[in-house]
Formats: structure tokens, C-alpha cells, sequence
């Protein structure tokens, strides 16, 4: 019997046999955690992009009031702030590429930039 090839459900790569998970990430409970909340942050997404869909589908309605527009937007607010509670939880505060230039005593000026004067 052929053995059973499929996609490691926490990594991606190809492994073999049922269990679903390669022999790298074995039984890694803090690697399924980051999977299901990627899982999670992308199924946030999909739903603001569907939402701002029916904000400009109601926009474009003739006698809106905005009352529609107004409550999708707030659920895409409410989207976006699952997305940061979710997305801290992974990296921590600041994510990737925000806590280096955040860092004090950081420049903010380009250092290929001349200065004039």
C-alpha cells in the first residue's frame, strides 16, 4: 500500500503518514498555537476585505442613509483590533520591523540622505 504524502499542518512541508504533522514539528504545542493564530489573523482579514466590499456595495446604493456604512466600519475596527490582540501575541508588541525603529534613541533620518544646508 502507498503511503499517505500530505502537507504538514504547522509547517507546511511535505511529510508522510496520518498524523499530519512532519517529523520536525512532531507533537510542538507552541508551533500549532502560531499556526491557528496565522489561521485565525487571515480569516480576520478575509473578513474586513468581504466587509469593505459591502461598505462600497451600499455606498454606491441611491437613498443610503450611511447608517450601513457606519456599522460595517466599525466591524472592520473590531476586525482590526482582533488582528493586533492576535498578531502581539505572536511577535509581541511592536511586530517585526516596528521595534527596531521604534527603539529609543533611534535615527529617523535616512543615512543616505545629505543633508543641505
Amino acid at each position: 500500500m502507498d503511503a499517505v504524502v500530505d502537507e504538514c499542518a504547522l509547517c507546511g512541508t511535505l511529510c508522510e503518514g496520518p498524523s499530519g504533522v512532519c517529523d520536525a514539528c512532531g507533537g510542538d504545542e507552541e508551533a500549532a498555537r502560531r499556526v491557528r493564530t496565522r489561521e485565525s489573523v487571515r480569516a480576520y482579514y478575509a473578513a474586513a476585505r468581504h466587509t469593505l466590499k459591502l461598505v462600497r456595495l451600499y455606498r454606491s446604493e441611491p437613498g443610503t442613509t450611511g447608517r450601513r456604512e457606519r456599522e460595517a466600519l466599525l466591524e472592520v475596527k473590531r476586525y482590526r483590533g482582533a488582528i493586533k490582540t492576535l498578531r502581539e501575541g505572536l511577535w509581541g508588541a511592536g511586530g517585526p520591523g516596528v521595534r527596531k525603529a521604534s527603539e529609543e534613541g533611534q535615527n529617523t533620518e535616512s543615512p543616505t540622505r545629505k543633508q543641505v544646508g
